[in-house]
């Protein structure tokens, strides 16, 4: 049997293996390992399947679904000291493989296909692992799995979060461990992120559809790239780039190739050809390996991609990550941020410059969004992103807000004090006031509107109660008019109704104000993402009847 060693695992990677161990141990025997970019989720899997083979002396399969990732795993492997074959294209791996020493074999899912799978018995692997793993729920993944039913499986993913909705629930039984973006930064294994927003000026998204990308629904690359021809968005992009990003060692990404060479071009007039490449899956291997290796070692400092280095890409010196690529999607935002989060010697932290198209009603991913956190209810995304603009890194700015939302609570907890006193008072006076209006009408006969004018001004306690509740107040405003207002607030506040002022929104667009807090602010987004104007299905839901 092979002898193969234990390598140095962080304590987080230890803790990972031991909670798959059990997993599996209790019986749940498909289970997921979600570490976010740059934290190692090819050295859990190698110690992983290394400790699989010393227990069971039998071979593993290992899943990728392009060619770097394959050669990534099988070099990660080889460094423990195991044995690998690899099953990719014109390369075959042995199924007598194991009787010489071999404990894993690393393959492309697009291979394991037909009869390139009927040839391995069922019983072939008692482990598969599954890189990448939220895309196994594709049709090719379930084949692959469902021919080695008996073996235990443990997939590996650093956004298990698809954008087409479907749950990987339906492969793996659970989740065994999960360390995100944000427990990295804490722990102190991932580097912190600024980020600047570059308006986009020029390009508008008013015409890109929403389609099924590889990563699920999102804004179609094809028309974000129509969007993006000509000189004038290169430039948009090339100049500020060129400003911020400085002296980092800089990864952009882009909608298409032919984007992403145009801006190449653009960028070489600005910083000279010798620093700047643009690659793409169609590129040739060694070329696309020699600018790699050149930008790794800093003979490059922009590498121009499409869709390219999203996942697998593993250069730790890059300390700016240029989004070109508008999109909706977390997942994928994610996985473009996450190329920039990994520690280097005299590296601060990363620059992402998020290039906005300023025009757009999409609401498009950000950094805030991929910093997720027990707390982040806790932390308002607004303030971080003002935190953010203000030049703080993502960590300094959670803090920042999370001090001044504790700040406002405490302000808000004041005012609504003062306005419950002042509410005691108003009605109180309301009460008065009412039964002395309705003497003077019923004995004397004078009206209303004679006595109007004789009525007094508002106070200003009352003043400080409608403020306190965002009752909009009148210039002629009277202790009458305000002790109503104050009362009919109280009493949809009672009955769970939206405040004075989103149903005074909702009635100027037609549509009804005794709806819930809650509905009101999901119909007034929607109305925002639709300037104003009421769809004809909300006003058949919402509007008068």
């Amino acid at each position: 049997m092979t002898k193969v060693q234990a390598h140095d695992l962080r304590p987080y990677q230890v803790e990972a293996i031991a909670s798959i161990e059990r997993e599996w141990e209790s019986g749940r025997r498909r289970t997921l390992l979600v570490l976010a970019t740059g934290l190692g989720k090819t050295s859990c899997f190698a110690e992983i399947v290394r400790r699989h083979y010393a227990q069971t002396g039998r071979r593993a399969l290992v899943l990728a679904h392009r060619i770097e990732l394959v050669q990534q795993a099988a070099q990660r492997l080889e460094a423990t000291g195991c044995a690998v074959e690899i099953e990719s294209g014109d390369r075959r791996a042995s199924k007598l493989g194991a009787l010489f020493g071999s404990v894993a074999v690393v393959g492309t899912v697009q291979t394991l296909r037909g009869k390139r799978l009927a040839k391995w018995p069922r019983d072939a692997f008692s482990l598969v692992v599954i890189d990448e793993a939220h895309r196994a729920t594709a049709t090719m993944y379930r084949e692959i799995l469902g021919h080695f039913g008996e073996a235990v499986v443990l997939g590996v993913t650093a956004t298990p979060d698809r954008g087409d909705g479907i749950a990987l629930g339906g492969v793996f039984d659970s989740t065994a461990y999960t360390m995100t973006i944000l427990d990295g930064v804490r722990g102190g294994y991932l580097c912190d992120v600024r980020s600047r927003l570059i308006p986009l000026d020029c390009v508008s998204l008013d015409g890109v559809r929403t389609t099924k990308q590889e990563h699920g629904r999102d804004l179609s690359a094809e028309d974000i790239a129509r969007a993006m021809e000509g000189l004038e968005p290169m430039h948009a992009i090339a100049a500020p780039l060129v400003r911020e990003a400085g002296e980092r060692k800089t990864l952009v990404f882009m909608p298409s190739v032919a984007t992403a060479h145009a801006l190449a071009e653009v960028l070489a007039g600005y910083v000279g050809a010798a620093k700047v490449r643009s690659l793409d899956g169609g590129s040739d291997p060694d070329v696309r390996a020699k600018a790699i290796a050149d930008y790794s070692r800093g003979d490059v400092q922009y590498l121009v991609n499409c869709a390219l280095f999203t996942e697998g890409f593993d250069a730790p010196a890059t300390a700016c990550v240029a989004v070109a690529r508008p999109t909706k999607s977390r997942a994928l935002y994610a996985q473009m941020v996450g190329r920039g989060t990994r520690l280097a010697p005299g590296k601060a932290d990363c620059l992402v410059l998020d290039f906005h198209p300023s025009n757009t009603t999409h609401n498009l991913a950000h950094v805030v969004d991929i910093f997720e956190g027990d707390d982040l209810d806790a932390v308002p995304a607004k303030m971080v992103a003002e935190e953010l603009a203000a030049g703080a890194t993502v960590m300094e700015a959670r803090e920042k807000a999370r001090e001044r939302a504790a700040e406002e609570a405490r302000k808000l907890a004041e005012r609504r004090e003062r306005a419950a006193r002042a509410m005691v008072q108003a009605q109180a006076t309301y009460r008065a006031i009412d039964r002395s209006m309705w003497t003077i009408d019923d004995v004397c006969g004078v009206s209303r509107e004679a006595y109007a004018p004789t009525v007094p001004r508002v106070r200003e306690d009352q003043l400080a109660s409608l403020e306190a509740l965002r009752v909009p107040i009148a210039k002629n405003e009277t202790v009458r008019s305000a002790s109503e207002k104050l009362a009919e607030a109280t009493r949809r506040r009672r009955n769970g109704l939206c405040s004075v002022r989103q149903a005074q929104t909702l009635i100027r667009c037609g549509l009804r104000g005794d709806v819930t807090y809650q509905e009101a602010r999901d119909i007034m987004d929607r109305l925002a993402a639709a300037r104003w104007k009421p769809s004809p299905e909300m006003l058949a839901q919402y509007g008068h009847r």
